[in-house]
């Protein structure tokens, strides 16, 4: 098993924390609105309900995966768990809205493919 090498980070162990909380609830959430259409008999075009709560999920687990908020690379600061302090070094924050634009993308497909599978069972 290999352990990710973090290249840059902008929140601390506690902020990460409360990135993978936020993402476990959003994805058991999912998971339970999906069951619950799924068990109702709802037509296929329901499972657009779940879109909201799999981006949740997705986005917390994989903020928590890269050690960095996407909002707060937006406002250019980064909390270490001492607060929010300003990113003043180009480098990192051009490092930082890569990390992000990662964090976005994988979210967006996970997302998007849990509401397309949640679909699809509807649809059998």
């Amino acid at each position: 098993m290999t352990t990710q090498h973090v290249v840059c980070a902008n929140i601390g162990p506690r902020e990460r924390q409360k990135r993978l909380v936020v993402g476990l609830v959003g994805t058991a959430v999912a998971l339970a609105t999906a069951g619950y259409l799924v068990a109702a008999n709802a037509p296929w075009w329901a499972g657009v309900a779940t879109l909201p709560f799999f981006l949740g999920g997705a986005l917390g687990v994989f903020q928590w995966q890269h050690h960095t908020c996407i909002a707060n690379v937006r406002r250019g600061v980064r909390n270490m768990d001492n607060g929010d302090e300003p990113v003043t070094d180009a480098t990192l924050q051009r490092a930082l809205e890569i990390e992000a634009q990662k964090v976005q993308a994988k979210s967006l497909l996970v997302g998007v493919a849990g509401m397309a599978l949640v679909m699809l069972l509807l649809l059998l």
